[in-house]
């Protein structure tokens, strides 16, 4: 599982601040040669921001323990059928990603590039971080139904256990130890798995933290080129991305922070802002677009099929559709989860003609009890869709949607949708939509009432569409190709390679 940071935004003072602690800390964190220190500076960064409690403690404390009697229960180094053969690319993968679709399991957000690779000629095989313990036994069911056969990395956080000081509370040293030990045992897994399989080149979709970073370091060290393609929204004040230059990396050096080969971004404002804010080098940054959003473009103009019966969604209405996220820590402790659910649900009960559709998280609970609990509250039908659901199906159909922090928001602006940012408690930055215009704010209860209420408006829409161009140009480049974009950097990488 590792620790599992929130990506929120962090202003750049704290950012500078978490930098600047990396100067003078990195050389503490020496692992066989290598800082581990960049594995563990996002999950200071939200320690310092949002210490943990008591409650968060025990549940790492006993995550950890399940975990580390696992590794000696079953140790899933690599599928067997693959034993025998080298593969051409490791794809490093989340679990999270994995929905049901078309009655069997994928990758919901790069097996389009798996497919691409493999027309190509390329051998894949998918290697997973370490599966949160409760999910685990759903997990291992659903990996052999997997195109590609997968693997999880083994990791025995005791292993290499080591006590490290912070100017932190008690507890949140705790995670922060505990996450550098993750990290040791992360970077000798992916040593080992490396230079066993000796694959031609690693692909890896988010590659911060304790369990992802030691990947980029162990192949950069055994001389295997990394793509990595960007980890949803990118904005300033992102910890995974911002860096000083006096942290990057040159070459042959892995103290400082290590960069991929190449990092895959969605348009020319992400390339910007790693150049500007990440102190990316620009040859390292590749314009690709965002495969995960090919099968959006190619589903906006087929017919609606099936979507209402499937779904059982009634028709002839106007749809809201609410991407939620209630397994977002800051929205959760704050009680804004709480908030947001009652000004939408009590809106929406008096809306006539228009319904509610929900689609949930794929990391919050499935079951829906805040929004089940609302629904009976306030007397309104709706439908509560979960992680298999094709978002691009339902974009399809609804007329607006409404989200705090997702990139279900600029899913629904390539849709041509209007988005409703919720801002009642204001937590995270809305400024991924917000510099392009996007303005439908709601900070009191009634404003869904009145946004929704203008979207008919011509001028409204004409001013829409404008944004919307504008925000396309930016932000998704190669429309409807992005998958084929980031398959010739993975082949061009393999190439150079060989030469």
């Amino acid at each position: 599982m590792g620790y599992d940071p929130l990506g929120g935004v962090l202003d750049k003072k704290m950012l500078i601040d978490v930098e600047n602690e990396g100067i003078k800390r990195k050389g503490d964190f020496i692992f066989r040669n290598i800082s581990l220190w960049w594995s563990i500076r996002v999950a200071y960064a939200e320690e310092k921001n949002h210490p943990s409690g008591h409650i968060q403690l025990i549940e790492r404390f006993f995550s950890i323990l399940i975990k580390y009697i696992y590794s000696f229960k079953k140790n899933d180094f690599a599928a067997e059928e693959n034993a025998n053969r080298h593969p051409d690319i490791i794809c490093i993968e989340g679990m999270r990603a994995i929905i049901k679709k078309n009655n069997r399991y994928e990758d919901n957000v790069v097996e389009s590039i798996h497919n691409c690779l493999e027309k190509r000629g390329f051998f894949i095989e998918m290697l997973f971080p370490p599966v949160p313990s409760n999910k685990l036994k759903k997990f291992r069911k659903i990996m052999p139904s997997l195109k590609y056969k997968p693997y999880i990395l083994p990791i025995n956080p005791y292993r290499f256990k080591e006590k490290k000081t912070f100017s932190l509370n008690f507890r949140s040293t705790y995670v922060l130890s505990t996450t550098y030990s993750e990290a040791k045992s992360a970077f000798h897994s992916y040593m080992e798995i490396f230079k066993r399989k000796r694959p031609k080149a690693i692909l890896i979709y988010n590659e911060a933290g304790a369990l992802r970073y030691p990947a980029v370091v162990a192949a950069k060290k055994l001389g295997i080129p990394v793509i990595a393609i960007q980890h949803g929204i990118i904005y300033e004040g992102h910890p995974y991305y911002f860096h000083i230059p006096a942290n990057i990396a040159g070459e042959g050096d892995y103290i400082n922070f290590v960069l991929p080969d190449k990092t895959c971004v969605y348009g020319n404002y992400e390339k910007n802002l790693l150049k500007t804010y990440g102190s990316f080098p620009a040859e390292k940054i590749v314009v690709t677009g965002a495969p995960r959003y090919d099968s959006l473009f190619k589903k906006i103009s087929k017919q609606n099929d099936d979507v209402f019966r499937r779904y059982r969604i009634p028709r002839g209405k106007k749809y809201l559709l609410w991407a939620t996220q209630t397994h977002d820590k800051i929205m959760s402790s704050s009680g804004e989860n709480i908030v947001n659910a009652e000004a939408v649900f009590s809106q929406m009960s008096s809306m006539e003609g228009w319904y509610l559709i929900i689609k949930l998280h794929p990391g919050e609970d499935q079951k829906a009890k805040l929004y089940r609990k609302m629904s009976k509250k306030y007397g309104l039908k709706v439908t509560i869709i979960g992680r298999d659901a094709d978002l691009y199906d339902i974009l399809k159909v609804v007329d607006a949607v409404i989200i705090k922090n997702s990139t279900v928001g600029m899913e629904a602006i390539f849709a041509g949708k209007p988005v409703l940012l919720l801002n009642i408690v204001k937590s995270h930055s809305l400024m991924t939509y917000t510099d392009y215009g996007f303005d439908l704010i709601v900070e009191r209860a009634e404003d869904i009432k009145n946004i929704l209420n203008r979207l008919n408006d011509k001028e409204f829409q004409k001013e829409f569409q404008k944004k919307r161009e504008y925000f396309m140009h930016e932000r998704c480049a190669n429309v409807g190709k992005a998958t084929e974009s980031v398959c010739e950097i993975v082949e061009r990488a393999i190439n150079k390679k060989k030469v």
